[in-house]
């Protein structure tokens, strides 16, 4: 289950991310986002997240044909451990991201999904990226067994996306 499951989601973010730079064409603010990679999208945290997902649902893929589900094995195989580290990183993102989109989105709808983009983004395409994101993750931690990682690490990897967002980000301004 777990498996078709992991396929499943790896399939569709896949394929989302695949059909947003095939066939989506956003206006762009100035030049400057015409210019750039993956059709400017590395500025959206949505995008990142999306990525992230498909990431993370890709190595419990690999975890389900090569590592193990097992609650609490002695001596977890390196997939695994990997697998539970970037879930706590996964899951974070993910909640936050829906959060903010729909919060948003309810107060003023024009700050984060104008109309003129609304027009040429697909509606699955949003709820791909900004709702579905939620259920799948709360369905992950209920059905599949992890070890957190410790607080240091946590910590580090936390503190190491935030840094990298920040710098990317003003990379681009």
């Amino acid at each position: 289950m777990l498996f078709l499951f992991h396929s499943f989601i790896v399939a569709l973010n896949s394929y989302a991310i695949w059909y947003d730079q095939q066939y989506v064409d956003l206006p762009v603010p100035s030049e400057d986002f015409a210019n750039m990679p993956i059709k400017a999208r590395g500025v959206f945290l949505t995008f990142w997240c999306l990525v992230l997902q498909t990431v993370y649902f890709t190595i419990a893929l690999l975890n389900d044909i090569f590592g193990t589900n097992a609650t609490a094995p002695k001596k977890p195989p390196l997939i695994r451990k990997i697998k539970d580290t970037v879930f706590s990183l996964s899951f974070t993102i993910a909640i936050y991201v829906a959060t903010a989109f729909w919060g948003l989105y309810i107060v003023n709808k024009e700050l984060i999904f104008p109309d003129d983009i609304e027009i040429e983004f697909p509606s699955w395409l949003n709820h791909t990226m900004h709702t579905f994101i939620v259920p799948f993750i709360l369905i992950e931690l209920f059905i599949s067994n992890r070890n957190y990682p410790s607080r240091i690490l946590g910590e580090k990897l936390h503190n190491l996306s935030t840094l990298d967002i920040r710098v990317t980000y003003e990379k681009k301004r």
